[in-house]
């Protein structure tokens, strides 16, 4: 095995890019003596707070991860069962549970986490629980830097539903309620980064200077990104 394409699946060889990161989280929070700089603030809490409550290895989380991502994918084939082709639906099924893009669902990345609980929150839209909105989104929001995305989305929903209905105090009243959990996480995820890294709030704005980013204001970061970790 020693001329095969690829590297044997180990905790050590897990700890990779953003996993690296994860796990310095998990380990030390947003301590930046421990993790040799200030780049780590450019992540968000939840998804290590999560892996160290758990207590799993690099690959014990891993295979919790795909766990949370295949009871994602369920609970929105549930919730969309009509929308899907009732011919092969199956085949359908099946495919997008093996596609290659669903690599960061199965290694130590906060894809997973990020994804049910938003899948929480489109679960609280559909049936009207604000509750469950509201928690899903916020959860969301605390584990990945996706603000901004998300918030444009529901401005241009909203804003579309103002040239039909003409009513201001209805725009913001919608426009408030979808987006305060929005708010709301990722203010809690400021706050951690300031009191458990001694830094501020804005020290995550500060870290996207070595993703080549000099201001990337909240924005969701893609996968496979290129860090100095790699």
């Amino acid at each position: 095995l020693q001329n095969v394409p690829y590297l044997p699946i180990t905790n050590e060889n897990l700890l990779h890019w953003d996993a690296g990161i994860f796990n310095k989280i998990k380990d030390n929070y947003y301590d930046q003596k421990a993790a040799g700089g200030n780049y780590i603030f450019a992540t968000f809490p939840l998804f290590p707070l999560l892996w160290k409550l758990s207590f799993l290895s690099p690959i014990g989380i891993s295979i919790f991860n795909f766990f949370l991502y295949i009871i994602s994918l369920g609970l929105l084939l549930l919730l969309y069962k009509n929308e899907l082709p009732q011919r092969n639906k199956y085949a359908f099924i099946i495919c997008i549970v093996c596609l290659p893009t669903i690599v960061p669902f199965l290694i130590p990345y906060s894809e997973s986490t990020f994804l049910f609980f938003f899948t929480i929150a489109v679960w609280g839209l559909n049936k009207k629980n604000y509750f469950f909105y509201f928690l899903g989104l916020t959860l969301a929001t605390t584990t990945r830097a996706a603000s901004v995305i998300i918030f444009i989305s529901f401005f241009s929903v909203e804003l579309f539903y103002l040239t039909e209905h003409r009513k201001i105090l209805l725009f913001l009243k919608g426009l408030i309620a979808k987006t305060s959990p929005v708010f709301a996480g990722t203010i809690l995820a400021l706050m951690f980064h300031a009191i458990t890294g001694y830094g501020t709030m804005f020290s995550f704005i500060e870290a996207q200077k070595y993703w080549g980013n000099e201001f990337t204001s909240l924005i969701i970061l893609p996968t496979g990104r290129k860090n100095h970790l790699a």
